[in-house]
């Protein structure tokens, strides 16, 4: 580590890259902001009996594993759903680039977040900590964002129908919830459960399998791979279209 943080030039210290800088701000900042809530959410709740210091520990520990090693020190089944909910935002995050985590990675979610900001400003370029960040950059932001969506929604609806079929809502009240987390914790290769995968039938485990398999793999490479590479021999007419 002291070769990586240091120059040839002795004791002058090395800039982190860019990259390295907005990756632990993001982490920084989702950890931060993961402990709070998941420290508010259940305060009243599963860690309602425990000392302050459990309470602070268990909270942060839930907050950095939701989006790496799926580790849990609480019982995921009696979690609130307020917290459920949040831990699948955490859960479609993930890691950052070139761990072995999943998600669609931090830094997407800082583009994203970046884009959404300049857009409200009204700015034209998107910058993050002071810098500009090229078109490419942010296209691939959102359609990685977009196409994880896709595959999210689509196996949550297939589990939805081979594992409750038509039952109605009041009958499988709280399934939506356990379903959308079960499928976002295999996308994101996180591991956590609240119990409902060892329920389910062969059907729906290989839905999960698969789910996994596309988020390991990253759905915008598979999409890249699949779609022939072509270079346009002519160019349509530009028009414009009233959004929102």
């Amino acid at each position: 580590m002291r070769s990586f943080f240091l120059r040839r030039k002795k004791n002058k210290l090395q800039r982190l890259s860019f990259h390295s800088r907005v990756v632990l701000i993001i982490s920084a900042v989702l950890i931060v902001v993961g402990t709070i809530v998941f420290f508010l959410l259940e305060l009243g709740n599963t860690i309602a009996d425990v000392p302050w210091g459990s309470k602070f520990f268990i909270s942060l520990f839930q907050s950095i594993t939701c989006r790496t090693a799926g580790f849990n020190t609480v019982d995921i089944s009696i979690l609130s759903n307020s917290t459920l909910f949040f831990m699948i935002i955490l859960m479609f995050i993930g890691a950052s680039p070139g761990s072995c985590g999943g998600g669609i990675k931090t830094t997407t979610a800082g583009v994203i977040g970046a884009m959404l900001h300049a857009r409200f400003k009204n700015h034209q370029e998107v910058n993050i900590a002071y810098r500009r960040l090229p078109e490419e950059v942010v296209s691939r932001a959102i359609s990685i964002a977009f196409f994880s969506s896709v595959i999210i929604v689509m196996a949550t609806i297939l589990l939805m129908i081979f594992e409750q079929g038509s039952i109605s809502h009041q009958a499988s009240s709280g399934l939506f919830l356990e379903s959308l987390y079960e499928v976002v914790s295999a996308f994101g290769t996180v591991g956590l459960s609240t119990g409902l995968t060892s329920t389910l039938s062969a059907t729906g485990k290989i839905i999960l399998v698969l789910t996994m398999f596309i988020g390991r793999l990253g759905p915008l490479t598979i999409a890249l791979a699949i779609g022939r590479k072509q270079l346009p021999s002519f160019k349509y007419a530009e028009e414009k279209l009233l959004i929102g």
